[in-house]
């Protein structure tokens, strides 16, 4: 109804406002790894039980790319088997940089995910 009463500058730079935060309240956007830039690789170290045992599996993890490019907010979704490689899988992400992902010239927080294999070296 206001609307109707003609433009407002301040009415605009509200709108703005709380679109901004909106998109801001939906979190980081989602991107797939392959287009993320790594600069520091995935080291994976080898829990030694699963050594012992010559187990092999996986782990899916997402996590957020900060703006400045570190690793946060690392989260198992699902593993095979169960719990023998998560701790393994979340450490050596934890280690890993990326380059900063860039959006209209500003560097800009981003979840993916990403499957980790652990497989015995042959």
């Amino acid at each position: 109804m206001a609307a109707g009463l003609g433009a407002n500058a301040d009415l605009a730079a509200l709108n703005q406002r709380l679109a901004q935060l909106k998109l801001r309240a939906a979190g980081p956007a989602e991107m797939p790894e392959a287009s993320l830039t790594r600069l520091k690789p995935i080291e994976l170290d080898y829990p030694g039980e699963a050594l012992r045992k010559n187990l092999e599996g996986w782990v899916e993890v997402s996590y957020v790319v900060t703006a400045e490019g570190r690793v946060t907010a690392v989260k198992v979704l699902n593993s095979s088997p169960a719990g023998v490689f998560d701790a393994a899988a979340t450490r050596a992400l934890s280690r890993v940089r990326y380059k900063p992902v860039m959006q209209g010239g500003k560097a800009v927080a981003v979840t993916s995910k990403l499957r980790i294999a652990f497989r015995m070296t042959k």
